[in-house]
């Protein structure tokens, strides 16, 4: 791979390769990208994803229109041979503009969270970077960058693919990868604290117990990796997830089976293990 980005970029001089001697991981080859950029704006693709052959275009013909510095746009999952699990044809969308506050806002409604559907105003980032070390650190950057920005321009069009692989971090077992994603919930959710943002801290805290009802499910469904001990994991959540259900099962944006399940696992989470477990074990014996 080296002999072929250098012969890339030995056809193209917009293209720069950077080696780097050691592989420290996907936050940090994006921190080195960032150091090395110096173009008006700047997105993120994952390796093994892939994106429309316009998504750049119209991302960046809505920046320079609205003189945003953040664009968004919607992704959708495909397999791991690149099948969608969607119908691929949609209706042309009209763009959304939001400005100063309800940026904010608009970052929890849609729960921005991937770095890759979007381009960010490179001058925007003086002193925001991915944390390194850490899984879902997407959550913590879009926090920071939605917090900075003035305008902010979102595209409900599907223009990125997502690559999902069912052995990878972001599925199976319950690991300490995952942990990290709800650490920076509840980072995000106790900044509003002492900051008298009520709205926001709601919000941020229904997005909270839903990492706390993912993280349970998970548990439930797969069991837990290496590391983290399933009783305590699920003595310390579960009543996290009990004390915040309510907000959970009354917030719109929440699908109903989503708070079918998690009124299920607050009731009874042994029993709830049980039952998914045979699904599972049903569903991959006659149907997976």
């Amino acid at each position: 791979c080296p002999q072929s980005c250098d012969k890339y970029a030995g056809s193209d001089p917009r293209l720069k390769v950077i080696h780097k001697i050691c592989n420290e991981g996907l936050s940090a080859a994006r921190n080195t990208g960032i150091d090395y950029a110096c173009s008006e704006y700047i997105g993120f693709v994952d390796s093994d994803d892939y994106i429309s052959e316009d998504m750049y275009e119209c991302m960046y013909k809505l920046a320079k229109k609205y003189d945003a510095d953040i664009v968004r746009v919607l992704y959708k999952e495909c397999d791991e041979n690149y099948n969608l699990q969607q119908n691929n044809k949609e209706k042309k969308q009209k763009e959304q503009v939001f400005y100063g506050k309800t940026i904010e806002h608009k970052f929890h409604d849609l729960r921005c969270e991937s770095a890759c559907v979007a381009i960010y105003k490179l001058s925007l980032m003086a002193k925001c970077r991915f944390s390194v070390g850490q899984t879902s650190e997407d959550i913590a950057f879009n926090f920071d960058m939605m917090k900075k920005a003035k305008t902010f321009v979102f595209l409900p069009e599907c223009k990125y693919y997502y690559r999902y692989h069912f052995n990878s971090i972001s599925n199976g077992k319950m690991g300490d990868n995952q942990l990290h994603y709800i650490y920076f919930r509840e980072r995000i959710r106790d900044s509003y604290v002492n900051n008298n943002c009520r709205d926001l801290y709601k919000k941020a805290d229904v997005l909270c117990t839903r990492a706390y009802f993912g993280s349970l499910l998970r548990v439930a469904m797969y069991g837990v990796t290496e590391g983290i001990n399933e009783k305590d994991f699920i003595k310390k959540h579960l009543p996290l997830l009990r004390a915040g259900i309510l907000p959970f099962i009354l917030s719109p944006s929440v699908q109903i089976s989503r708070k079918a399940l998690a009124l299920m696992l607050c009731c009874n989470f042994q029993i709830s293990k049980i039952l998914l477990r045979k699904v599972i074990r049903y569903y991959d014996k006659n149907i997976g």
